[in-house]
């Protein structure tokens, strides 16, 4: 879900600015939101204030955003280890026997497509070109999400693997 989020100047000049050490897309603002509850700034929820987050970009783009975004998380949780559990980190980097059983699925899922990854091209490589078929999002959808998914898990590894964590 889409948010906003405000703060008076003098608190993100005490806690910020973001850190430029997540150059790439993906987790500067998590890692920033993450230092300000740790400082024991209070967050306040308006279900009125909607956020909209619009993105005008193609699903090559929305991959490679992905991909980077899973990679920054891998960052994330190396900046701040409590967050890997709380981002679910061990659905992709966890051992299959010691998940609970919807873990475990979830895992066992992503494990068969990195075991085939010609069958994840072809699905990316039919969405590529259906993806401006409008009549078609809803019932692809699903693959969208599918492959999406893919591939920030695979940013993930791939972030981890960086230094030598996989």
């Amino acid at each position: 879900m889409p948010g906003n989020a405000l703060l008076p100047r003098a608190v993100f000049e005490q806690f910020g600015p973001y850190d430029e050490a997540f150059r790439a897309y993906g987790s500067e603002d998590l890692d920033l939101g993450w230092r300000l509850e740790k400082a024991g700034v209070a967050f306040v929820y308006a279900p009125e204030a909607v956020g909209v987050h619009v993105h005008w970009k193609d699903y090559r783009s929305h991959l490679r955003d992905q991909h980077s975004a899973g990679r920054a998380l891998a960052a994330l949780a190396r900046k701040h280890p409590e967050i890997a559990a709380l981002k679910e980190v061990d659905v992709v980097t966890g051992s299959l026997s010691r998940l609970p059983p919807r873990k475990a699925v979830r895992r066992a899922a992503f494990l068969a497509l990195r075991a085939a990854p010609f069958l994840v091209r072809l699905l990316e490589a039919a969405l590529d070109r259906l993806q401006n078929a409008y009549s078609l999002r809803r019932a692809l959808y699903p693959a969208f999400r599918l492959t999406a998914n893919f591939a920030y898990a695979s940013g993930i590894l791939a972030g981890f693997a960086e230094k030598g964590e996989s």
